[in-house]
């Protein structure tokens, strides 16, 4: 395929691929606000059965929110790795593949440990429920932790999705330096969440790439999307070289 057929195809794709980049910017942050403070739940445990059980309707609804988010955080690792590919860049090969794997698993499991909470609350507190040590032992038997490990293991394959997209995308031009270290950043939070129980960073550049891709970006997107080319950024030693001829030029007189 010639670089022009590459831009044809993509900027088909561009603008379902920028709606869905916004919507895994937007619906983690909507969910995980409408689930409410448990990002930082009460100490006690009875209290958190209360909690989950007065307010099943948003957790259930909130994880289906972020669920549906975190599964839409492939299209733009899928179409950026693409996008790579086709201005003779490289990404691991297996890539695609967790990417679109850890995505599901994470879009499932955030979902399935939502909805366990909610049920063994719902139970706890009915007339013939559970007692407060076999509620206890739900929260820790083996359906939860075998959800809970596969959410970790699935936000570790989109990370590495999202972040090797991310690097790879920045070395043949399709993003910025600013925003490559971003994608990486923001992969690595999606498996360690730090610094806040919002997802900001990851919202912020999931949005961002959504108007480059859409080609809203106010400063105006990379040329590697529009020619279809390869156009690496320059060394930290080359940018260094460039700097000091323009200012010996500028000394001399002439333009740099």
């Amino acid at each position: 395929m010639s670089a022009q057929e590459t831009v044809e195809v993509e900027q088909g794709f561009a603008p379902r691929v920028a709606i869905l980049t916004a919507v895994a910017g937007l619906f983690p942050i909507i969910g995980t606000l409408v689930m409410g403070p448990l990002s930082n739940p009460p100490k006690n445990f009875a209290a958190n059965l209360l909690y989950f059980h007065w307010h099943s309707s948003s957790q259930l609804a909130g994880s289906f929110i972020k669920g549906v988010g975190l599964l839409c955080i492939v299209v733009p690792t899928i179409f950026l790795i693409r996008a790579t590919l086709a201005r003779g860049g490289s990404v691991p090969r297996v890539t695609p593949a967790l990417s679109i794997i850890g995505a599901v698993i994470l879009c499932v499991t955030t979902i399935f440990v939502a909805a366990l909470e909610v049920s063994v609350s719902s139970d706890f507190f009915s007339k013939t429920g559970l007692t407060y040590s076999q509620a206890q032992s739900l929260f820790k038997g083996q359906a939860m932790v075998a959800a809970s490990g596969a959410q970790f293991l699935g936000s570790v394959a989109v990370a590495f999705g999202l972040a090797m997209a991310s690097l790879n995308a920045m070395r043949v031009g399709l993003l910025t330096r600013f925003l490559g270290y971003i994608g990486i950043l923001a992969g690595v939070m999606i498996a360690i969440p730090v610094f806040s129980p919002l997802p900001v960073i990851q919202g912020f550049w999931f949005l961002a790439i959504a108007a480059i891709i859409g080609n809203k970006w106010p400063q105006g997107r990379p040329p590697a999307w529009d020619d279809g080319e390869a156009h690496p950024w320059p060394s930290a030693s080359e940018s260094r070289t460039r700097a000091a001829e323009q200012r010996e030029a500028s000394k001399n007189g002439k333009p740099a």
